[in-house]
């Protein structure tokens, strides 16, 4: 049993793959954000509705990340094919990003949320719903999905 950390962290270190880890962190923290805002809605609880904007600007920052690492994914485990698939993701997260900090700025500006806020944070959910899709299909379903 001594030899498990060591082991381990061999493991961890060989087959780490940063992409899954990066899409699943900041494309969860999104639909969160944006249940936080709905619950606000309901409550009239300001403290909900500051969790709401924190949790996305969790969420939003920590985009590029994904779209760096899905980006050297689509080049190594890929080689970068030309295919549909791979242009809608990288069309669609980066909307999701530019969007994410389009939506942090408005609301950090108006210092509440606005109607135009509120329809960008829900568009967003559908975006990252629609990338969990995609990527699911090609983990899943790589032969079908080119």
């Amino acid at each position: 049993m001594g030899g498990f950390p060591l082991a381990f962290a061999k493991d961890l270190l060989s087959t780490f793959a940063p992409h899954p880890v990066a899409a699943h962190f900041s494309n969860g923290l999104i639909p969160v954000a944006a249940l936080f805002l709905i619950l606000w809605y309901f409550t009239g609880n300001a403290v909900v509705e500051k969790v709401s904007f924190y949790v996305l600007a969790v969420g939003v920052f920590s985009l590029p990340v994904s779209l760096v690492s899905g980006f050297r994914d689509w080049k190594r485990r890929y080689a970068g094919r030309n295919l549909p698939v791979f242009k809608a993701k990288l069309v669609i997260a980066t909307l999701t990003t530019s969007i994410g900090f389009v939506a942090l700025s408005l609301r950090y500006i108006a210092g509440e949320p606005t109607l135009i806020y509120a329809a960008l944070l829900f568009a967003m959910v559908s975006m990252v719903v629609v990338l969990g899709h995609l990527g699911a299909k090609l983990v899943f379903y790589w032969k079908k999905a080119v």
